[in-house]
């Protein structure tokens, strides 16, 4: 089920905030060929996806959705890529930057393989049903106007 930003990343915390083995969740992140970015999350033996795209500078929208669980191919492919660079981190407290540093690693090929080869046959579904709620949310107008009021109330740019 695909779920805007707020709930699947409270969904995540939630279950994060449960885990008794914090230390073994990990981010993988990558672009693909659309600029769009796939974010996967494991912990758990549960892996959830992000999939956002930049729509202004500094300023995404995102949605997401639990994928599957985890077996020993997905960890492999976790494991992959590079640490993400802090300053890539856009920081609330210091204490969320420091837990994203040491979590987060960045890799398009290990993310698209992820995506398209090591999930389930759904997930080039699931991907589109992914892009098309980022496009329709980015071409709702009221959506559009709504957020912009929100951003510069709150003074903050996201999604």
């Amino acid at each position: 089920m695909i779920k805007n930003i707020r709930d699947i990343m409270a969904e995540m915390k939630a279950s994060y905030d449960k885990s008794k083995s914090r230390q073994s969740w990990q981010v993988l992140q990558g672009r693909d060929g659309d600029n769009r970015y796939s974010m996967f999350v494991l912990g758990d033996e549960k892996l959830w996806q992000i999939r956002g795209m930049e729509v202004a500078r500094n300023e995404m929208l995102a949605v997401g959705s639990q994928v599957s669980g985890a077996d020993a191919d997905i960890k492999k492919y976790m494991d992959s890529g590079s640490p993400v660079p802090f300053g890539t981190i856009t920081p609330q407290t210091a204490s969320v930057s420091l837990i994203m540093a040491g979590v987060q690693r960045y890799s398009s090929e290990s993310a698209g393989t992820l995506g398209r080869e090591l999930l389930s046959s759904r997930q080039v579904a699931l991907n589109e049903k992914l892009d098309r709620e980022l496009e329709r949310m980015c071409e709702d107008r009221d959506f559009r106007k709504k957020y912009r009021a929100y951003a510069e109330e709150s003074g903050r740019s996201y999604l």
